[in-house]
């Protein structure tokens, strides 16, 4: 007897799975993938939110960050570092 036919839950895409068959009718339905322009790489295709609510459409706002474009953010706002510091850690190939 086959177990995985008797489980009362149905198949499950991963990830690869649903960029590979993007234009499948299950994702094209359920809005599962979507294709965002990056300013360094173009358009790319990137797995929407999976969790879909009846009054709230959780949606992909901004493509990913480029290397280093949160940096200073980080740095400097969140932990308080000043330029100078942060230009040492660039000069010496710390962070980007």
């Amino acid at each position: 007897m086959n177990m995985v036919r008797t489980l009362p839950f149905p198949s499950f895409l991963f990830f690869w799975e649903w960029v590979a068959d993007a234009d499948s009718d299950v994702v094209l339905a359920r809005d599962m993938v979507k294709e965002v322009e990056h300013p360094t790489c173009g358009p790319i295709k990137l797995v929407n939110t999976p969790v879909k609510f009846s009054d709230t459409q959780p949606n992909i706002r901004t493509p990913p960050p480029t290397l280093g474009q949160h940096t200073d953010e980080v740095l400097g706002g969140l932990l308080g570092m000043e330029a100078e510091e942060i230009e040492g850690l660039r000069r010496e190939g710390v962070v980007a």
